[in-house]
This record gives structure tokens, sequence and C-alpha cells, in this order.
């Protein structure tokens, strides 16, 4: 990380914060060590696949590797080679370390969660250098620093707030610990100067607090739900996904007419079935419009998906209420989420660009 230690991320007024705030940001939340972790994780199964061992883990192929690659590149919309090189010199990265992130990506995403990854941590240990290396590759590549510099970007702006309205609340004389185990990377900060930066951020954690309070009231909740009736209401739906019309009216026919199970259908074309309960907000406007004039028992379609004609076998449909506790913590999320957002726009210059 030391390529990018006093480097300014954003602004609020005269105030620029460098990405070891935004790193000691992440750390007082307990977020930076999933960075940490992740980095670990990857360093060991790429050990592990490289060695040979009775069971070793199967090595992405050149050809996965290569459309791994592509797909973060297309992601990145670093579609030339120079937007490629210019974007890796920037974040103080280069091809080598970026690749490799790529491969120890593919093999998180194929051994993932702790049960996979406990007995490789229990490895031999690496070395700094590799760690700090795979460390910075990981929080770059993994977007976890952009998101990272966004929250601490909404605590600014809210304490900022907060001093502008004369409340503002003097930081601690002597800062909280970090959170134990928080593995801190090199931040050329003194003992003192990083203790001044931890009670800072608590100050501005507290600031964010009280603001979540401050929004999200439960009036608020009530209405954002009534602003929200169409796009929370809930369906229970099994949907036969199938790719092209004429196939999907003729699996219509033999449901609707013929008196087959739709799962009997979806068997016989070849594809399963996706079940479950759907946010009408996850369809398009079309599909959106039919299930919400459905009622239980429904049979609808063929209905344009994307690239798939879908038949909706709707199950139950359920409108939302500010008493339910999944649609209130939707929308206590949606109310804060609007707030911070208008909070980080009025009042935040960001400054990187890469």
């Amino acid at each position: 990380m030391k390529a990018l230690i006093g480097r300014p991320v954003f602004a609020i007024g005269e105030t620029e914060y460098c990405w070891e705030d935004v790193i000691l940001a992440g750390a007082v939340r307990g977020e930076w060590s999933a960075v940490v972790r992740r980095a670990r994780a990857g360093l060991a199964l790429l050990a592990a696949a490289e060695e040979e061992e009775e069971e070793p883990l199967e090595v992405p192929g050149e050809d996965e590797i290569d459309e791994a690659a592509s797909e973060f590149r297309y992601a990145q919309n670093l579609i030339a080679a120079d937007e490629m090189e210019a974007w890796l010199e920037a974040w103080g990265l280069d091809v080598g370390g970026w690749m490799e992130w790529v491969v120890m990506d593919l093999l998180r995403n194929r051994n993932d969660g702790e049960e996979a990854w406990a007995a490789r941590l229990a490895g031999p240990p690496v070395d700094d250098e590799t760690l700090a290396a795979a460390i910075h590759a990981e929080a770059v590549c993994s977007g976890a620093l952009g998101k990272l510099s966004y929250r601490l970007a909404e605590w600014a702006a809210v304490h900022t707030r907060e001093r502008e309205a004369g409340r503002e609340e003097e930081p601690p004389a002597e800062a909280p610990p970090l959170p134990a185990g928080t593995e801190l990377p090199p931040l050329d900060l003194s003992g003192e100067e990083l203790s001044r930066r931890l009670g800072v951020l608590n100050a501005y954690r507290r600031a964010y607090d009280r603001f979540t309070v401050e929004v999200v009231t439960p009036e608020a909740v009530a209405g954002r739900v009534r602003t929200r009736q169409t796009e929370w209401t809930r369906v229970d739906a099994r949907i036969l996904r199938l790719p092209s019309e004429d196939a999907a009216r003729e699996a219509l026919t033999s449901i609707r007419d013929d008196g087959c199970e739709i799962d009997e259908v979806a068997a016989d074309a070849g594809t399963g079935l996706a079940e479950g309960t759907f946010f009408l907000e996850e369809f398009d406007a079309a599909i959106r419009d039919r299930l919400l004039a459905s009622v239980a028992g429904d049979l609808l379609g063929p209905l344009r998906d994307g690239e798939s004609w879908a038949i909706f076998s709707v199950v139950d449909k359920k409108l939302p209420s500010a008493s339910d506790p999944e649609i209130a913590d939707r929308a206590e999320k949606s109310l804060l989420r609007s707030a911070l957002t208008r909070e980080v726009d009025n009042r935040v210059s960001w400054r990187w660009r890469a």
C-alpha cells in the first residue's frame, strides 16, 4: 500500500482525506480485516494449488484465467492496453501482481468460505513483502478500497453537517483501540498521529450513529413503504425460463391444456425452475405489471425476461407493510442510503481518478 499513502482521495472544504484515512476508517469498522483475510486465503490457496498433494486443488486453466482477466477489464472499462497500463500505474500495481490476483480470486471463488480456508490458513506463514503485495492487490482489484473510501466520505460528510449546525462533538482524549487482531499496512504515522486520527474517526462514527437515528424514524419508514408499494410487493412464484417464445408457448400449452405439472415440463425441456420469493422491482416493467395484477394460482406467459422467455406460476402475493420486519429493514436501509448519498453529493469533492 506504500504507493498510495499520502495521496488524496477526496476533500470536504479545505480538509483532504488520503488513503491512510480510508484504511484506518475501514479498520475502525472492522472491515479492513476482511481484506487481509482474503489476501491470506488467496496466497494459501495458490500455494496449495502449486504443491503436489494427495488431493491437490485444481489449478485454473489458461482459458479460464484469460476469460476472468477479460471480464475484469471490461467491468473496469479498460479495453485498450494503454488504459490498462495507466490504471495499474495509478494504483501502484504491475501486470504480474494483477494476474496473480486474478488466479487467487478464481481459487477463492472455487473454494469459498471459512471451512474451505481454515486448513489452508493454518499452513506456513508467508513473508511480509509477499503478504503486503497480496493485500494491496486485493484491496484495489476487489473494489474494497473504493467502497471503503465512500464509507469514509459518508462519515465525514455527516460529521461536517453536525459541525455546520453547531453540534460538533470533541474527540475523546484517548482514542479507543482498534478491533482485536487488526493488521494495518505501514501508514507512515507516528503513534501520536495515529491516535489522533483514530479519535477523529471515532467522533465521525458517533456522528453517523446520531444521523441514523435522526433519519430512520418510524414515520419515515412508514412513508418510504407507502412510496414503494409496487416495487416491494413480493410474489412467491415458480419460474420456467426457455430460450425461445415458441418453446415457451409449447410449454404453456402442456401445462394449461394438457394438465402437465410445471416441474415435469421443466424436466422435459432440460432446464430447471427458479423458485422462491421475488420482489417486483427485480423484474422489467412489463412483467412487474402482470405480476401486480395476478392472484395466487395464475399462470402467466410467455413473457420476455432478458434473453429468455418465461412462464410464471404464481403461488402467493404479499403487499408490503411497515410492520413486516423484512420490509421495515429494507425501508430503513433505503432511507439511510438516500440521505447519505445526498450529503456526500453536496459536500464531497473527489480527488482520486484511476
